[in-house]
């Protein structure tokens, strides 16, 4: 999962790679509100996969999968574990040390998938809902009553029953009457419009790139249907899921809207065509993971320069609607997408911009609406995704609460649950990887000294965030307690993008680490723009921690998977690129970038031949930031097992496997080929492995075993 840094409401997503995050786990199915990472994006189709089933006698030589990826099982895609299987460290060391867990595995109601970060996601929920049903709430804080109030409004289904679709009928009505530019306009020229509904430009405050201290204006286009923006170039497999998930949703609600199946079929298709043209000059997912993406988008102007640059859409009249006309900066990171919309934006064209806008709202608002609705949804979600079931009602209003009140739920968790022991423990050891990560720099042979310096301050410079915040931020002028549930997520949205915009021109508060956050996530990043590290409280459960775990078990995880992943974010490809006050900068030599650009290079290089399914290689520029933090990572805990006496490295490296362990449905493996920065589980065990002589010594691997690899060809960075 990519967390982002940077409060960029209203653009939603503008980079994914602002934050360098630790999980890439599958989440849970709330499709349409995009609670975690895969689920709106997420369909599932019959598996045409490459393993073999068994015969009928059930022969081990049977059970073999075969084409499945090479050099190893893709032991993340569930079809291709058996119990029975044989196993051999010096074959594929994942499938033989985490074999129980793989074989056992089963994916829950609800889940295209399921990891550890989801098991260890569940005792999280698990003590929120009983939380939210059990709790005493009579004293509680204004910040926790809005959690509790969410929490109760979305389990009160008699209520969302009642009011059925209607809450979304108005504005749909008011799309469906668009016939001219001018009607478009009045829609666009709306304060509330512009912060609450989608719109083909879309306006935040963030912070900006080179100077990271200051919030300005980020102008930005719209995002699409289908996700990214390749699929409109050439539609793939995961892509054709997409569209028939998406299609039978919308086409669902508009007939009970009164709409026509013929008619709506229409629309989303029209809505498809039309959206065509810009996706295909827009950046892709695979051009956002790139190194050099920070460039590309890095486009400043002045007040005069952004109006200039539009000829139809009515800019300066929606930022005067904004308030958002200043002296300061503005930001727009895709040129050639905003270009596009603008000139688009014709009275020709007036009706197919309002169809656009609504398909995109009615998509946004599913999971919002009756039960009948929600009902459909996970029909259509589990037979394009190959989902089973579906989740509980406390399961469905914990997560939805928490994706929207995200720092409010944060706050009555913690308040109830949090260890202050715990906490402190594991600032120690992001302490003690920093210290091993400055003997790695000071030992490296390649850097110069210059830039071994800069990065030494860089390294010296990087704040550390544990748990929670020493105080939690005010939210006693939002009020929900007379809402409807739909009238409280809009008043939520409206609040929150109105408290970003007053930030325009103000100094960035980045001790305020935890604002808009839900911690309780099971995951912890490295945020560029803050050269900081954070591990959030719902990373703190089994099995990735618990207060008695033994030296070797504290290393593989909080140290190797957790902490030295993340550290090693500040040096990575994309990393690499920010300064020690989180600006964009650059602070290395000619000749040092050149022979780290070298070495990652080499890197990607060999990640490219690792076949993981069928015609699917490995990405190594996509992946090559993530799987780079987990080598370096291991080599930080390798480091600091070097401290102790007797230290046990079969131990060690079995638990650092197991923590990359999980089960996989094929459609949310497309995704993740396709789109997601982190690699499959079992590369993010057996390619960091393989670096390193301790694990050739620990399990006796030679050359000609599967898992060795040459010395010239590991990675060798610091």
């Amino acid at each position: 999962m990519k967390k982002r840094i940077i409060s960029y409401l209203l653009i939603g997503t503008l980079f994914t790679g602002l934050i360098s995050g630790c999980g890439a786990g599958s989440e849970t199915a709330e499709p349409v509100e995009n609670t975690t990472s895969q689920v709106t994006e997420e369909p599932s189709k019959e598996s045409e996969t490459e393993a073999v089933v068994a015969a009928e006698d059930d022969s081990v030589e049977e059970l073999s999968v075969l084409d499945n990826g090479s050099p190893w099982v893709n032991s993340d895609l569930k079809e291709n574990i058996h119990p029975d299987q044989p196993t051999d460290p010096k074959d594929d060391f994942h499938l033989y040390a985490s074999m129980d867990w793989l074989s056992q595995a089963e994916i829950p109601d609800g889940y295209s998938g399921y990891t550890l970060y989801d098991q260890c996601a569940d005792i999280t929920k698990d003590k929120a809902i009983k939380m939210f049903n059990d709790g005493d709430f009579t004293d509680e804080s204004h910040n926790v009553m809005l959690a509790k109030s969410l929490y109760d409004l979305y389990k009160d289904t008699d209520a969302r029953n009642k009011e059925g679709v209607e809450p979304i009928r108005e504005m749909v009505e008011k799309y469906l009457a668009v016939e001219s530019l001018d009607d478009l306009n009045e829609l666009f020229l709306d304060e509330y419009y512009e912060l609450v509904y989608p719109t083909p430009i879309a306006f935040g405050v963030g912070t900006g790139i080179e100077d990271t201290s200051t919030n300005l204006c980020w102008v930005d286009g719209m995002s699409f249907i289908l996700g990214d923006s390749a699929e409109y170039s050439k539609r793939t497999e995961y892509g054709d899921i997409l569209y028939n998930y998406k299609k039978d949703n919308f086409v669902y609600v508009m007939g009970r809207l009164g709409v026509s199946e013929a008619d709506a079929k229409k629309r989303f298709d029209d809505a498809i065509a039309f959206e065509t043209p810009i996706a295909k000059v827009s950046f892709t997912s695979e051009d956002e993971m790139s190194a050099d993406f920070y460039d590309k988008v890095n486009n400043t102007f002045t007040y005069d320069e952004i109006i200039a640059g539009y000829k139809n859409y009515p800019i300066a009249d929606i930022i005067d609607a904004l308030s958002l006309k200043y002296d300061g900066t503005y930001m727009t990171s895709d040129l050639k997408k905003v270009k596009a919309i603008d000139e688009a934006y014709t009275e020709e064209n007036a009706d197919d911009f309002a169809n656009l806008m609504l398909v995109k709202y009615v998509l946004g608002n599913i999971g919002r609406l009756d039960e009948d609705v929600r009902i459909n949804d996970v029909e259509n979600y589990n037979k394009y995704f190959g989902v089973s079931g579906d989740l509980s009602l406390d399961e469905r209003a914990y997560d939805f609460t928490a994706s929207h009140l995200p720092e409010q739920t944060s706050q009555a968790f913690v308040e109830r649950y949090s260890s202050k022991e715990d906490k402190e423990r594991i600032e120690g050891v992001c302490y003690k990887a920093i210290d091993v990560y400055k003997e790695m720099l000071e030992e490296n042979e390649w850097l110069s000294d210059d830039t071994k310096k800069a990065a030494i301050e860089k390294l010296n410079a990087i704040t550390v965030h544990v748990g929670w915040p020493d105080k939690w931020n005010d939210y006693s002028d939002l009020d929900i307690s007379n809402d409807s549930f739909y009238e409280a997520i809009q008043r939520i949205k409206y609040y929150n993008v109105k408290k970003a915009m007053a930030k325009l021109g103000t100094k960035e508060d980045k001790s305020n680490w935890a604002e808009g956050k839900n911690l309780l996530q099971c995951n912890a990043y490295y945020g560029f723009t803050v050269n900081g590290i954070t591990m959030m409280v719902g990373m703190m459960n089994e099995p990735f921690y618990w207060s008695d775990m033994s030296t070797e078990e504290l290393y593989a995880s909080i140290g190797a998977f957790w902490v030295g992943h993340e550290i090693s974010h500040a040096f990575d490809s994309n990393g690499s690129q920010w300064d020690k006050d989180g600006n964009y900068a650059n602070w290395w030599t000619d000749e040092d970038k050149a022979e780290f650009d070298k070495r990652v290079n080499s890197f990607i290089e060999y990640l490219n031949t690792i076949r993981i399914m069928g015609d699917y290689y490995v990405n190594g520029s996509n992946v090559d930031s993530e799987i780079v933090a987990d080598t370096i990572g291991l080599r930080c805990a390798l480091k600091m097992a070097e401290k102790e006496e007797n230290f046990d490295y079969k131990k060690f490296f079995e638990f650092f496997s197991d923590m990359n362990s999980g089960a996989t449905l094929y459609s949310s493996m497309l995704s993740q080929i396709n789109t997601d920065p982190h690699p499959l589980n079992y590369l993010r065990v057996n390619v960091p492995v393989q670096q390193y002589e301790e694990f050739y010594k620990t399990y006796d691997v030679k050359e000609g075993d599967n898992m060795y690899l040459a010395p010239e060809k590991r990675l060798d960075l610091w």
